[in-house]
């Protein structure tokens, strides 16, 4: 994971959330970093969290080996709210919301960390609802607004079976069309149509997708609908030709160059393992109609021969003589 952390751009020294925080490969002094910054933090917002100390060490898995305070300081000073290793509970990050909420103001914590993200993967995002509250982590909130967005938590299948790259699914007969769907991961395979719903691809993107497939991972009542996503794009997208493919059908709206892109999707999930596979049935379904003669015929047609509009006037003059001239040749043989 830290491999995967390092190579998506973050900074290693960045893994350094309470569970990193007597690691001497990560682990910057603390008195010097405490004393660089004390200025701008205010102390009314540290020392009142030593009363939810007790709790904020018990949401971690192993024991953290560092005095009270200096923990509470860590919460604060050591993080990077998106990776997984750095997650900082909940209930610290409500604490904090309420001491610096506006009185009389309506918006929870959990609404403005979504407001925040939710033009992260598209600028289509899906609807932000009062029921997404926060539970575990920031990491947790967002990736369960992508997953409930997208219909209820269901469960994968096991079992994985591969499918062509989309040049040659379209090769194939298969049409691709961007899906109107707000939710990324409401990925449809319909009447011959593999319709997926737009995706922005910038700096960021790779690092949040990244972290969220670490944390499904290393949560056991996670499914792997994040992982799985980012699996069926892999198989999707090889070649910058395949990229190509997706951009000029209005699905990736790309903000890096196409080689980035396409190694970003090549390399996004590296040495995660798929417990269970949630479009297991959609990649059947896609096998099976490649496996048909007439769509693919048909593509080749259409590429091949139809694929300009002389090309076509040429085919229906062509038609057109064929035709006149059987007819008179039945004409002939009637007299």
């Amino acid at each position: 994971m830290a491999r995967s952390e390092r190579d998506g751009g973050t900074r290693s020294a960045d893994i350094c959330g309470p569970s990193h925080g007597v690691d001497d490969q990560v682990t910057v002094d603390i008195d010097s970093l405490t004393s660089s910054v004390e200025s701008m933090m205010s102390q009314n917002l540290i020392m009142p969290d030593k009363g939810i100390e007790k709790e904020a060490r018990s949401c971690y898995a192993g024991p953290i080996d560092v005095g009270e305070e200096d923990f509470v300081r860590i919460l604060y000073l050591y993080h990077d709210l998106i990776l997984v290793e750095n997650q900082i509970p909940w209930l610290v990050l409500e604490h904090l919301f309420n001491m610096t909420a506006e009185p009389g103001n309506p918006t929870t914590l959990a609404e403005l960390a979504l407001h925040f993200f939710e033009n992260i993967f598209s600028f289509n995002p899906p609807p932000i609802l009062p029921s997404y509250q926060g539970k575990k982590h920031l990491l947790d909130l967002l990736r369960n607004w992508l997953v409930l967005s997208s219909g209820k938590e269901e469960d994968g299948e096991s079992g994985w079976e591969p499918i062509p790259s989309v040049t040659n699914l379209l090769g194939a007969g298969i049409k691709l069309k961007a899906g109107e769907s707000s939710s990324i991961l409401d990925i449809k395979f319909e009447n011959g149509v593999l319709k997926i719903p737009k995706l922005l691809i910038q700096e960021t993107t790779e690092v949040i997708i990244r972290n969220l497939i670490s944390y499904e991972q290393s949560c056991p009542k996670c499914t792997d609908r994040i992982t799985s996503y980012a699996v069926l794009l892999d198989n999707l997208i090889n070649t910058t030709k395949d990229m190509d493919t997706f951009t000029s059908s209005g699905i990736i709206d790309n903000w890096l160059n196409p080689d980035e892109a396409t190694q970003f999707f090549n390399k996004l999930y590296q040495d995660a393992y798929l417990k269970k596979y949630y479009y297991l049935k959609l990649c059947q379904e896609m096998n099976r109609y490649c496996q048909r003669r007439w769509p693919g015929w048909g593509a080749l047609l259409m590429s091949k021969y139809l694929g300009t509009p002389w090309a076509i006037v040429s085919i229906f003059a062509a038609a057109t003589l064929l035709i006149l001239t059987i007819v008179q040749t039945v004409f002939t043989i009637i007299k």
